[in-house]
C-alpha cells in the first residue's frame, strides 16, 4: 500500500488534477462568451490547489461570484480581438506597403488586446476590483512587467496560433489541448506572476495597516 504522502501518490494526484481541471475548464468555455470567466476560475482553482484546498470548489465559487465583471471584460475584448484580427489580415492580404499606418495600428492595438486578455483574468482571480480598475491594472502590469506579460500572452494564445498557422499540428496535439495544456499553462502563468502579485499583496497589506492605525 502506498502512503498518501508518498511522492508517487502526490504525482498521480497532480496529474489527475491537471486533467480534470483542464476538461472542466474547456467545458465551461464552450459558450465562448464565458471564456474570460472560466479563465479567472481556472486560476482561482490553481491558487486553491497550491493551498492544498479543493480546486473544484474554488473554481465553482469563482465562476459564480466573478461572472459579471469577467463576462463583461471578455465581452469587450472578444469583438475587439476579432475585428482587429480581420483588419490586420485584410491589410496584409492587400498591399501592406500602401496601408502602413493601418498595418502598424492593427498590430499594436491587437497586441494590447491580446496582452490584456492574458493579464486581467489571472489578476482578477487574485485581486477584486471594478471593471475600470481591472483594465487599468492590466495596463499597469503590462507596462511594469512586459516580459512576464508577453510570456503569459504566448502561453494563452499558443493553441489558437498553432490552429491558424499549423492546423495539422494542432490536430496531432489534440489530446494535449484536451487533457493537459490549459491547466498546465495556468500553472506556469501563476508562477510567472507570483512575485509581482506578492509585491501587490504586501502593498495592500501596508495600506490596510496604515488605515487601521489612522
Amino acid at each position: 500500500m502506498f502512503s498518501e504522502n508518498s511522492k508517487l501518490v502526490q504525482l498521480i494526484q497532480l496529474v489527475a488534477d491537471i486533467i480534470f481541471m483542464n476538461l472542466w475548464y474547456l467545458l465551461c468555455c464552450l459558450p465562448i462568451v464565458t471564456i474570460g470567466t472560466a479563465t479567472t476560475a481556472l486560476y482561482a482553482g490553481w491558487r486553491a490547489w497550491g493551498k492544498k484546498e479543493s480546486w473544484f470548489k474554488a473554481f465553482r465559487k469563482s465562476f459564480k461570484s466573478d461572472f459579471k465583471r469577467t463576462f463583461l471584460a471578455w465581452l469587450i475584448l472578444l469583438p475587439l480581438i476579432g475585428l482587429l484580427s480581420l483588419n490586420l489580415a485584410s491589410v496584409i492580404y492587400y498591399e501592406p506597403s500602401n496601408y502602413l499606418f493601418s498595418l502598424i495600428f492593427s498590430i499594436v492595438a491587437l497586441a494590447i488586446c491580446l496582452l490584456l486578455s492574458a493579464v486581467i483574468f489571472p489578476f482578477y482571480a487574485r485581486f477584486e476590483c471594478t471593471l475600470k480598475q481591472l483594465f487599468q491594472n492590466g495596463l499597469m502590469l503590462i507596462l511594469m512587467h512586459p516580459l512576464r506579460s508577453v510570456a503569459a500572452m504566448a502561453l494563452t494564445w499558443a493553441p489558437l496560433l498553432i490552429f491558424v498557422l499549423l492546423p495539422m499540428t494542432f490536430v496531432q496535439l489534440l489530446m494535449v489541448w484536451l487533457f493537459v495544456y490549459f491547466s498546465a499553462a495556468a500553472s506556469i502563468c501563476s508562477w510567472i506572476w507570483k512575485k509581482p502579485y506578492r509585491a501587490l499583496e504586501e502593498q495592500e497589506a501596508e495600506k490596510e495597516a496604515v488605515l487601521t492605525i489612522l
